[in-house]
Formats: C-alpha cells, structure tokens, sequence
C-alpha cells in the first residue's frame, strides 16, 4: 500500500514541531522497508543526575552519574554550572566549560565562597535540563597567620604563614595595608600554603599593626600584631656647676642625661657592655666635651661629647652622646673649647644602670679660650644621637629642656 500525501505530510508536520520545542524533547521518524508502511515517535531527554562536588585548596572537582537517553544510550557530554547560595549561576573556570565528555573535571582557582553544582546532559545535539543541584562545598578565603603576635624586643622577626592561595601565587608580605612597605616574599606550594620570616623595623611605633598578604592577581588577607616596646626618651638634662664659677663651663663642671628606660650602653662606646654600669676615664684627652661656637641648629653654642681621637681598647667608634643646645651664642665667641686632658683634667663618662642616668664630667681646658660667664637663666636642650639604642632595641628619640642658670 503507498503511504498516502496527506499522511506523509502530517509526519513532517510533527517532526517541524518537535524540533521547535524546548531542548530537552527530541522526535524521531522511521520508516519500515514493508511497502508503504512507515510511523514516528517522540520522546524527552532526561536531566542531569545529582553531581557530588569535592574542594582541595581552591580547586573543586565535581563528578556526576551516567545518564541514558531511554532508546539510544549515554549522553554524549555535559555542561556543568555553578551556583551561589542565591541561586544565581557563576562564571565557570576554563577548566570545566562547555560540553565534557566524561563524568568528572575539576574547577581551577575557584573563589571564596559556597558553591553548588548542577549537570546538565547532550546527546546527538539535543540538550536536557539541568539536574539537582549537589551539596553546598565550600571554598575558604586566602588566609595569613602570625607567629609571634607580640613583639616587645628588637631585632623582631615575624613567621607569616599563608593558606588558601592559588598554587605557585608570587605573594608580597606588606606593613598595614595592601600597599603598605615590603616586607618580604614568598611563592606558595602546590597546596596554597607556605611561609616566610619578616623582619619588623625598629622604627615602627607602639600598637596595633597588620601584616598583609597580597598576591598576585589580588588574593589578600591580613593578620593583626602589637608592638609592646616603648621608644626610649630623655627624661632629664641638667647642666650642673662643679667648678668654681656659675654660669660658666669650666673643670668639674657636670653634664647629666637621665633617660626613660634602659640603655644598651655599648651603643654609646663599645668598649662597654649592653648592661651594668659603665665608666670611661681616660689620660690624652682621649674623651672630650667641646663647647661649639653657634653651632647649634638655632644659632646658639652647642655642647658635645666625643672621642674623636681615641685609641684602641676604649671605644672603636666616637663615643655617642648627642648634643646640647646651650640657649646661648654667649659662652664662646672665637672659635671652640675643648675640655679634656690628663690625670685630674680628664674629661670622664659614668652610665649608673639603675637611675639611668649618664654623667659627663668636665676636664680642664684642653684647646682653646677659656669661654665666657652667662648667668642669666637660659633653656638648654638635649638631642641624643640616633646610634643610642634602648635594651629594647628602640632608637632613643625626642629632646628634653631645662631651664636655668647652666653650670
């Protein structure tokens, strides 16, 4: 029997249709080789199956069940998409785009965040719906750990410790802020993590601080640190009469610095030790005050302590001291005085530990003319050298004034 116009017609009316509809519905014509015999059938592509969804630093591998079209066989590939925890689907990573031809990938560098997935099947062109979605996984943000997180003593060195960064991520260690100053480098693992020692500048202040993790391409995290070591200061300066005139520098006369907290006194001369008490009394004007003629920053004379032709074993460097501005251009007017010299004209140094205090005794005239009397009340004020550091570590910094009659 010949198949008939009209029904011929009718068949490839429904395969039309069919092919218009949604992805997840095919349509199939077949005709039989018995003479004039021939029929159609449609059917619906099936969704996807439950994927299960696995994290390993920041990478997610997501692995789903076969799925059968019913009278054909396995789904020739699957799409895979992620979701948020609202529900809106995510950009994928390259690594587990467009259509895959097995059962599995796995997500490269995912975000922080939770995750689900969902897959969704192909077969012959045809493409089914998405299935249930798997299980929240959860991918943990860049991290960075301190050890130790109190720092009362320099030199200071800070283990940083990071997690959850991209495999061989270049990662700058930063002071306070993402863009804060350098403080090291490291490449992390295979695994995200690695770590690095950073040493803390002793000229960073007391409180609260941060070291930041910043890695290529904009991975960040921070962890908090204190500092607990107080700058050393000097409390007092006192210019002292000993001789036999106020008002002017003369032998005996004594120079004294208190300090705010404990010095490392080899910082001074390192012929001392970091602690204890110190003295230096020496013959050939190996120490020396020099009255400085309008030397001082302001204009006015300058008092200072140095050891400028020492010899070994007192001190291989020049003793530090800092100066002194005297509150007065009046003391000398032609050129310096120099105050050192031999047995009883020494000039003499002596630290005392427990009051913190550094006592500069006046030799006699060493080089110079003898200076003048100012007696009037004058302010006098101590600069210590910046080489002077605290037993912890710290420069010593600020000033200290005194007001009076000086010597």
């Amino acid at each position: 029997m010949r198949l008939k116009p009209y029904r011929l017609m009718v068949a490839i009316t429904a395969i039309t249709v069919l092919t218009s509809m949604s992805a997840v519905a095919f349509a199939a014509w077949s005709v039989s080789s018995a003479a004039g015999n021939g029929g159609s059938g449609a059917g619906s592509m099936p969704p996807g199956g439950t994927p299960t969804a696995s994290v390993a630093n920041r990478n997610v591998t997501v692995s789903w069940p076969l799925v059968t079209v019913p009278g054909h066989g396995p789904a020739s590939s699957y799409r895979v998409t992620r979701f948020n925890g609202a529900g809106v689907a995510q950009t994928i990573t390259n690594s587990c785009t467009g259509q895959i031809a097995g059962l599995t990938c796995t997500e490269i560098g995912v975000a922080p965040g939770q995750w689900r997935y969902a897959i969704a099947p192909r077969y012959a062109g045809w493409d089914g719906s998405n299935g249930p979605l798997s299980t929240a996984v959860t991918v943990n943000a860049p991290a960075v750990s301190l050890a130790p997180t109190t720092i009362t003593q320099f030199p200071a060195q800070i283990t940083a410790t990071i997690g959850n960064y991209l495999p061989n991520q270049s990662v700058s260690i930063r002071l306070d802020s993402a863009g804060g100053t350098q403080l090291g480098t490291l490449t992390s693992g295979a695994g995200g993590g690695g770590s690095t020692n950073v040493s803390i500048p002793n000229t960073v202040a007391d409180g609260s601080h941060s070291l930041y993790a910043v890695g290529a391409g904009g991975d960040t995290s921070n962890a908090p640190f204190t500092i607990n070591a107080p700058v050393p200061t000097p409390s007092s300066v006192l210019l002292a009469n000993g001789g036999a005139t106020t008002g002017l520098p003369e032998r005996l006369d004594r120079v004294t610095v208190t300090f705010s907290s404990a010095i490392n006194t080899s910082t001074m001369c390192s012929a001392w030790g970091p602690t204890g008490n110190q003295s230096l009394s020496t013959d050939n004007a190996q120490l020396y005050v020099a009255v400085e003629n309008n030397a001082a920053a302001s204009g006015n004379d300058r008092l200072v302590v140095s050891s400028a032709e020492l010899v070994t074993p007192l001190c291989a460097t020049p003793f530090k001291f800092g100066s002194i501005d005297l509150g007065s251009a009046n003391f000398v007017t032609n050129g310096d005085s120099i105050f050192a010299g031999t047995g009883a004209n020494r000039t003499t140094a002596t630290w005392t530990a427990s009051t913190r205090t550094l006592v500069i005794t006046l030799g006699g005239l060493y080089q110079g003319n003898a200076p003048a009397r100012v007696s009037q009340s004058l302010t006098a004020t101590y600069t210590p050298d910046p080489a002077i550091m605290g037993s912890n570590g710290r420069p010593v910094g600020g000033t200290v004034s005194r007001t009076a009659v000086q010597f």
